[in-house]
Order: C-alpha cells, then sequence, then structure tokens
C-alpha cells in the first residue's frame, strides 16, 4: 500500500510536470497564434517568432536543468519554475510590446526545460525497477493532458477574450504546480546517481557499446526534436490560414491531436511492452515520419485528422520511449544526468528549426514543403534509433 501511494506521487510530479512544462506553456499557444493575429496585438510573422521564442527558452532551461538541480535541489527548482510559469501567462493578459511577450515566452520554454529534465527523473528515481516502465510512461501523460485542455477551453475563453484567456491558463498552472510540489513533499529522497568519489579513484565510466548506444539515441531524439515543429507550432494556423477552415473546424483538430497527447503514453507503454525499447522507438519514430509528412500530400477530413492524432500520439510517446531507453542503458539513477544532456540536444534542434521554419514561413508561406522535411528528417531519427543496439544495464 505505501509503495502505491508512492507511485502515485511520482506519477503526479512527472505528470504536473509535463503538464506545465509542454501540456500548457508549449501547446497552448498554437491555438493562440491565430486570435493575437486576429484582435491585433502582433503581425503573422511577430506571433510566429514568439512561438520559436519558448523553444530557445527551452533550449537554455534544458541546457541549465542539471546545475541549477544541483544548486537549488529538485524542490526548489521545482516551485520556482512553477512560479514563473504563473508570471509567464498572468504577464501576458494584456497587450504589451513585442519585446515583453518575447521575454515571457523565453522564460516559459526555461520553466519548461526544467521540468521535462526534473519531472521524469523524480518519477522514475522515486519507483523501483519492476514499475519504472509504467511509471515512467504514465509521467508524460501531463502532455496530453494540457494539449486537450489547451484545445478544449482555449477556444470557448477565447470568445470572452485574450486577457481572461491568458489568466485563466495561468490559473490552471497553478493548479497543477500545486499538486506537483505537494506529491514531491512526500516522496523520499532519492539517491545519490553515483556514489562520492574515493581520494584517488577514478570516475565510472559505461562501456563503449552503451556510449554509442546513448549518443545514437540522443541523435535520434533531436531528429524528432525538429520533425515535430510544424505540427506543435504550426498546425492551426496552418489549417485555418493556408488549407481555410474555419476556427472551429482548425481547433476540432487540435483537440484530435490533444487526445492523440493523451493516449500516446499509454500507447507507448503497450508498444514498449510488445517490442522492446529500441524497437519501440525505431518504430514511433517511424509511424511518427508518416504522419508528419501527410499533410503534404492531403489534407482532407480523414488525412488531417489521422495526421493529428498520430503526432498527438507520438509527441509524448516518442518523449515518454526516449526516457526509458536512457533509464534502461545507464540506469535510473544516472537518468536524469544522460536526460538532461538528451533534452538539451532535443532544445537546440527544436530551436534551430522553429527559428529555420519561422524564417522560411515568412519569406515564402509554403507550409507543406515543412511536413515534407520534418516528415524525412524523422525517417532518419527511426534509423539511428534502430541503429542503437539492444545493450542495457536495466530492463
Amino acid at each position: 500500500m505505501e509503495q502505491l501511494k508512492r507511485n502515485a506521487q511520482a506519477i503526479a510530479v512527472g505528470a504536473s510536470a509535463t503538464f506545465i512544462g509542454i501540456g500548457l506553456e508549449r501547446f497552448a499557444y498554437t491555438p493562440l497564434i491565430p486570435a493575437l493575429i486576429a484582435h491585433g496585438w502582433f503581425d503573422a510573422s511577430a506571433a510566429t517568432f514568439l512561438g520559436a521564442a519558448n523553444l530557445l527558452g527551452y533550449l537554455l532551461g534544458a541546457v541549465s536543468a542539471q546545475r541549477c538541480s544541483a544548486r537549488l535541489g529538485d524542490h526548489r527548482l521545482l516551485a520556482l519554475a512553477c512560479l514563473l510559469s504563473v508570471l509567464s501567462f498572468v504577464l501576458c493578459a494584456v497587450s504589451a510590446p513585442f519585446a515583453w511577450f518575447f521575454v515571457w515566452r523565453a522564460v516559459s520554454g526555461v520553466t519548461g526545460g526544467w521540468l521535462m529534465v526534473i519531472g521524469p527523473s523524480i518519477a522514475l528515481s522515486s519507483t523501483p525497477p519492476s514499475d519504472r516502465p509504467i511509471i515512467g510512461t504514465l509521467a508524460f501523460m501531463g502532455i496530453g493532458a494540457g494539449a486537450l485542455v489547451s484545445a478544449l477551453a482555449v477556444p470557448s475563453l477565447l470568445e470572452v477574450g485574450l486577457t481572461l484567456t491568458w489568466l485563466m491558463l495561468g490559473f490552471a498552472v497553478a493548479i497543477a504546480a500545486v499538486i506537483g510540489i505537494t506529491a514531491h513533499a512526500g516522496l523520499p529522497a532519492a539517491e545519490p546517481a553515483v556514489p562520492p568519489p574515493q581520494p584517488g579513484a577514478s570516475a565510472p565510466r559505461l562501456e563503449r557499446s552503451i556510449v554509442v548506444a546513448v549518443v545514437l539515441v540522443c541523435i535520434a531524439y533531436m531528429g524528432d526534436a525538429i520533425g515535430f515543429v510544424p505540427h506543435t507550432v504550426f498546425w492551426v494556423d496552418f489549417l485555418e490560414r493556408d488549407v481555410g477552415l474555419s476556427t472551429t473546424a482548425a481547433n476540432t483538430q487540435w483537440a484530435i491531436f490533444g487526445f492523440g497527447a493523451l493516449c500516446g503514453p499509454i500507447l507507448a507503454a503497450r508498444l514498449v511492452g510488445v517490442s522492446g525499447w529500441r524497437n519501440g522507438l525505431a518504430i514511433a519514430l517511424l509511424v511518427k515520419a508518416i504522419a508528419v509528412g501527410l499533410p503534404f500530400v492531403a489534407v482532407g477530413l480523414v488525412a488531417r485528422s489521422v495526421s493529428s492524432f498520430a503526432v498527438g500520439a507520438l509527441v509524448p510517446g516518442v518523449v515518454a520511449i526516449t526516457s526509458g531507453r536512457i533509464a534502461a542503458l545507464v540506469g535510473a539513477q544516472n537518468h536524469k544526468a544522460f536526460w538532461g544532456k538528451a533534452t538539451a540536444l532535443f532544445a537546440i534542434g527544436q530551436a534551430a528549426s522553429g527559428y529555420a521554419m519561422a524564417g522560411a514561413l515568412s519569406v515564402t508561406g509554403d507550409y507543406r514543403t515543412l511536413f515534407l522535411a520534418s516528415g524525412v528528417i524523422l525517417g532518419a531519427a527511426a534509423a539511428c534509433a534502430l541503429a542503437s543496439g539492444s545493450r542495457s544495464l536495466q530492463v
């Protein structure tokens, strides 16, 4: 019974962190883009670059998460990230200059990077090895929950006004923050990743084959970051302003994306149970490549709905499988350090892709080529995942 309670607390910490860090701070902005343009707060180019500001901040957060965690401790960093996350929404509730919004969208990215590194790591390190596959994937259900909440709530809130929408999103972040911080306070302190070094002792090293596998997994994860940008940043705007769907129809597709994201971690757990971590990651990336590239050739109701659901499911699905694959390679107690590096590479790919695609769109206005290019990159990422071998320290 005590272990069941601890597992529930671990899921609450991980899911609240992913709910805030990606589910709301990233995905809630996507359906806001057309409204920001329509209400005259920003033009199309500025609104797109504000989406990319979050990606830049995410890079800074991912790179600094391990050092900030070591300096402040997980609980203080978790609380700080949650506080800044709330402010990043509340302080964007009124029309302001581009620079003001850029700063706070970047702050939301920084806190998202922190939360995505420490949240899942806390969840994994607080549970026994036998429970880690399911706990590690359920921790990422927050991504889907946030996407679904934003898809269902934001359109209704926008009918009242942009100010209320920003404030209510900040309120949702605050509720999730209380849940996560309270759950973390009830967990026992995690064991250190490695024992303190003895004088004159050399640092422990992983086998070469494990190192190569981790590098290939990180490259695959970086490819995933590049490839999913069109759907997670531009999808609603593409459907509404390029395809010509109504606001309601475009937001319905975002709701399908959100529902897929909610199902993704559960489907990922089933996939890993059948095929293992390595093959599961390769399969997930290959399916995602097809789904991301689909809008290049077809945007009819069935095609766009399949693309929305599949990409939505595989956003948290690939993250969850990658996290589990790294834990299997290096061990749960070393997970935070290596997961932080993987998240940093992911953030680099994501930020570079976001700014490159935003720049390309401002010049050409051509969304469809971005979907094709992203699909090709995801296919290459699947090949890297498959080439990472089958070695692991633990299942």
